[in-house]
């Protein structure tokens, strides 16, 4: 049953939406691809997948040590319409849809409250988190949440894992949530996945899109290609800079990938 149930998963891998964006395969799920995870959860513990957008995929592009972070990954999902318009721009593919990384979160709450799937969370700070977790259970009022912590900002997040991953393993904890930033926590999953009885996954600013509802961006300008100018918009500030810098970096990348496409 085991071997039935692993080639199973294979082939429902194999046939999910994946492209090569820059150095690394994005994929492109759709909510049932998620429900199999979920329905044959034992087969991704020690495992994680990231949650990746046109930064992420830029600086893995750029840095081999977090390539090989990238490479480790059982799965790299976009939650950014803009790698659906990088698809459709180098391989001429049309994706139908992307979950932002708060829609992710809430899919699996909404399967693994109906399914006695145990769920954690890992990281942000307390009040944030203490936000996170009353929005969850006003919506999910019967999930199985038996983990959270926010690691202080002060303490080493090596050192404190070792402790914590006692913890999470005790608990039973099937799925685990971590939102450190990237690429913070997708380095921290890669050194630390294996020896975590769960399957995790890096979902960055979903902690605080979920805490604060408010600060999410709108379907509509998502699905529009315009999340970045939201986002922007909330936070000029802390973002602009790596708007101008980053954004420009990882459009000159994708026209240099399609150029060397077409030219082969």
């Amino acid at each position: 049953m085991f071997y039935i149930k692993t080639h199973i998963i294979k082939i429902i891998f194999l046939i999910m939406q994946k492209y090569k964006i820059l150095s690394s395969e994005v994929a492109f799920p759709e909510k049932v691809d998620f429900y199999s995870i979920l329905n044959n959860i034992n087969n991704y513990r020690n495992k994680y997948i990231i949650i990746t957008n046109a930064h992420s995929q830029d600086i893995a592009h750029r840095d081999s040590s977090y390539l090989n972070v990238h490479h480790e990954a059982s799965l790299i999902i976009s939650d950014s319409y803009l790698l659906a318009s990088a698809v459709k721009f180098i391989y001429s593919k049309k994706i139908r849809k992307v979950f932002l990384g708060s829609e992710i979160v809430r899919i699996i709450c909404e399967f693994s409250e109906k399914n006695n799937i145990k769920i954690g969370f890992y990281g942000s700070d307390s009040m944030t988190l203490d936000m996170l977790k009353n929005n969850i259970f006003k919506t999910y009022p019967k999930l199985d949440v038996p983990y959270y912590h926010s690691p202080p900002f002060s303490e080493d997040l090596d050192d404190n894992a070792i402790k914590e991953i006692e913890i999470i393993n005790k608990l039973n904890v099937d799925v685990l949530f971590i939102g450190l930033g990237c690429p913070k926590q997708e380095k921290w999953m890669y050194k630390h996945a294996k020896n975590i009885n769960s399957l995790t996954l890096g979902v960055g600013a979903a902690f605080d899109f979920i805490a604060k509802p408010s600060e999410e961006i709108p379907p509509r300008l998502h699905k529009l290609r315009l999340g970045w100018a939201y986002r922007l918009y909330k936070s000029p500030l802390i973002l602009l800079k790596r708007y101008l810098r980053d954004g420009s970096l990882f459009i000159y990348d994708i026209v240099v990938m399609k150029l060397k496409k077409d030219l082969k």
